[in-house]
């Protein structure tokens, strides 16, 4: 999206340099990176801990709203190691009519 936006606003920018930039903004810990069927990539600008939805065949990444979702007895770390973040991802696929 953010490769389209630009080039339809008339900045002539690279596919390359629009995801290079997107990765530094993720390194910098301003994106989160959500790779939810390990093919494509969506960054998130809501970098707090939060879930998602994913629709597949549509490639649609929603949140989740947290009042929705009570995570409880989550396991512990392996010795020597903590945890970093949890990401949930539920995916959903639309009924057959």
């Amino acid at each position: 999206m953010l490769f389209a936006e630009a080039r339809g606003a008339g900045f002539p920018v690279s596919q390359s340099t629009a995801y290079n930039t997107l990765n530094q903004f993720t390194e910098a810990g301003l994106l989160r990176r959500i790779g939810p069927d390990g093919v494509r990539w969506f960054f998130d600008t809501d970098t707090t801990p939060h879930p998602h939805y994913y629709l597949q065949g549509e490639h649609i990444l929603l949140n989740i709203p947290e009042a929705d979702l009570l995570f409880a007895n989550a396991p512990e770390a392996p010795p020597g190691h903590e945890v970093s973040r949890v990401d949930l991802i539920i995916h959903l696929r639309r009924k057959p009519s």
